[in-house]
């Protein structure tokens, strides 16, 4: 009797592995649930929706496509993005605790869709970057490599005009 299963153990052993891998590797692929914040209509308060965005195994990656949600804006149509569009991400850095972000000008344009100031959509962003990683304590935000508002912040909009 083992004399005839003994054959199929080895064959056994690699399905076994096979299946493992297979499992392990799905594990790491797929989609996490995330809560994003955005505006009411007529900036009166805030609402959620969650979206699902692709789970990578490298964290920064992981906050970088979460950004990228949140500049793409809401999907439902009674909420209002807080990022004109146009925004890019220029630069991000994750170190320990700290996120360091840099996005383009477009950032803190004026616009009719999104009448919120500088601090309301930094406010915005902070908010959703802490709620759906709670590990990151600190995020420092620039604008093209400078802090709006600092003593030293050049606007190169201002001095154009």
């Amino acid at each position: 009797m083992i004399k005839k299963i003994l054959p199929f153990v080895p064959v056994a052993l690699i399905f076994l592995f096979l299946i493992t891998v297979l499992i392990l590797f799905n594990l790491e692929k797929g989609r996490n649930s995330h809560v994003l914040f955005f505006p009411l209509d007529g900036m009166n308060g805030k609402n959620a929706e969650i979206r699902n965005i692709y789970r990578s195994s490298d964290p920064k990656h992981r906050i970088d496509l979460f950004i990228s949600e949140l500049i793409l804006g809401p999907v439902e149509l009674e909420l209002n993005s807080f990022m004109p569009e146009g925004t890019k991400i220029k630069a991000s850095i994750w170190s320990g605790n700290s996120l360091y972000l840099d996005f383009n000008k477009d950032f803190i344009l004026d616009t009719p869709r999104i009448p919120l100031s500088y601090t309301e959509k930094i406010d915005y962003l902070q908010r959703n970057i802490k709620f759906n990683f709670p590990h990151i304590k600190e995020i420092v935000v620039t604008v093209e490599g400078q802090i709006p508002g600092s003593e030293f912040y050049y606007d190169s909009e201002k001095i154009d005009s």
